[in-house]
This record gives C-alpha cells, structure tokens and sequence, in this order.
C-alpha cells in the first residue's frame, strides 16, 4: 500500500510537473505570440501613419494645385472677358446713319441722302474714310463710351444693291437693333424741303430702302425723309429723281434745307457740332 501511494504520489508529481511544465511552455507561448501581436499591431500601426502621411501630402499638393489653376483661370476668364468687352466696345456703335444715293451722281435728287451726310460730317467735324472692301465711305464720330459713338455712311454702290455694304457695316459695329439704322433719303411723295421721319415700314418703290430691308433682314429701320416733289407725269420719274435741283432749289438746299436736316439728326442722337452752325 506503502509503495502504490508513493507511486501515485509520484505520478502525481510528475503530471503536476508536466502540468506545470506545459502551462510555463504556454505561457512562454502566450508571451511570444503576445509579443509578435505587438510587433504586427505597431507595424500595422506604423504603415497607415506613414501611407497615411504619404497619402496626405499629395491631397494637400492636389488640394493647392487646384486652388492655384483656379484662381489662375479665374484671373485667366477675367482678363479674358476684360478683353474681350475693350474688342467688342472698339467695334461697337449705337447708330449708324446712312444717306442713300448714287454715288457717282452726287447732286442728282436721289442722292439727297449723301447731300445732308457730307454736311453732317462737316457739322460734326469728323473726316471721311475709304472702306474698299465694304464699298463705303465711313465717319465714325467719337464719344466717351466707344459703344456709345455714331457711324456715319455713304454706300458706293448703285442705290438698288447698296444693303449689302450697309447690312456689313451694320454687323461690323455691331449696332443694337434695326431700328438704330437711320435711312435719309429722297422722297417724291413730299414737296420740296419738307423733312419728315418714319419709323420702319415697307420700301414705297424706293430701291435703295429695299435693298438694306432685304439685306439686314427687316424694315425697321428709321427713315429722315427729303421730299424733293413729284414730277408731272408718272412716267418720267426716273429722269427725275436722277436729274440736279434746279437752281432756286439748290439755294434754298444750301442755305436752309441741308442744316435743317442736320439739326435734326443732332437732335435726336445728340450729336454735338465741332463748332456752330451758320
């Protein structure tokens, strides 16, 4: 019995040993793993810091380069635009008055409209410039706001297809509306030396306002009306829009016609004469 017990005891002993042996190896174990879960955790603590970094900087950059492309397109648009409105407003009017006649006939009554243009011109002091391309003489009269300036016109062309060069300087200035394209031509149907304005409408037979209707695509335009008178007979209208004033027409169309003309087109546009008229 003696010896069973000291057998048990030592069996006892010897898996309390291998107990105790396992359970130090264990935690020896548990202690390694620990350790190596430490490791592992501050490496991955680690990477996100520095990618993390990594990452960061570059956002910042993107962040900065995109601040300074913007406000370079910004200062890019502003500029642009800046420029953009001192093209436009060098090329821009606010009317464009036309005297319509042919110009190889320049005292002819049909070419009235040409007549009171040159003494506009001269009124207002401003020089005439040949346009070949257009086929016009052009004045430009000046103004503060260059938007704000006049045009004047004397189309080259035979009267019945002058709208093309007036339909070109029209878009070339850029002129509001048709409305703002004034038309000063000879009308038979008032006596002579009667001024009167229209506001759009149909040609009445004249060629001239038919062709810049067509040309600019309405009959809006805004017409100074010269009455030169009718002939007798309907059938020699032609000869005699086409022949001079007599001589007491022409003095009157010197001394009084011409200037009242003029004064109104200043009037309504408010042009201002270079010096006072006689």
């Amino acid at each position: 019995d003696d010896s069973a017990a000291a057998a048990a005891s030592s069996a006892v002993a010897a898996v309390k040993e291998e107990s105790e042996e396992e359970d130090e190896e264990e935690a020896q174990e548990g202690s390694r793993r620990r350790n190596r879960g430490k490791g592992k955790a501050a490496r991955l603590q680690l990477t996100p810091t520095k990618a993390g970094r990594k990452s960061r900087s570059p956002r910042k950059s993107d962040a900065a380069a995109s601040a300074e492309v913007a406000a370079s397109g910004a200062a890019g648009a502003a500029a642009g635009e800046e420029g953009k409105q001192q093209r436009s407003s060098s090329n821009m009017a606010r009317v464009l008055i036309v005297g319509l006649g042919n110009f190889d006939i320049p005292l002819c009554r049909h070419s009235v409209g040409q007549m009171v243009l040159h003494q506009l011109a001269a009124t207002l002091g401003v020089s005439w410039s040949v346009d070949n391309k257009i086929r016009a003489r052009l004045a430009v009269v000046p103004a503060a706001n260059e938007a704000e300036r006049a045009v004047l016109m004397l189309p080259t062309e035979p009267m019945n297809i002058n709208g093309k060069a007036v339909s070109q300087v029209y878009r070339k200035f850029s002129i509001p509306k048709p409305q703002d394209v004034v038309l000063v031509h000879d009308e038979i149907d008032k006596p002579f030396g009667s001024i009167t304005w229209k506001a759009g409408g149909s040609a009445r037979g004249h060629n001239g306002i038919r062709s810049v209707s067509t040309c600019i695509s309405s009959d809006d335009t805004t017409r100074l009306r010269v009455g030169v008178g009718r002939p007798e007979r309907r059938e020699d209208v032609s000869d005699y829009v086409l022949s001079a004033f007599n001589k007491s027409e022409q003095i009157k169309l010197k001394e009084q016609l011409l200037q009242k003309c003029v004064a109104e087109l200043c009037s309504r546009y408010n042009l201002k004469p270079s010096s006072p008229q006689s």
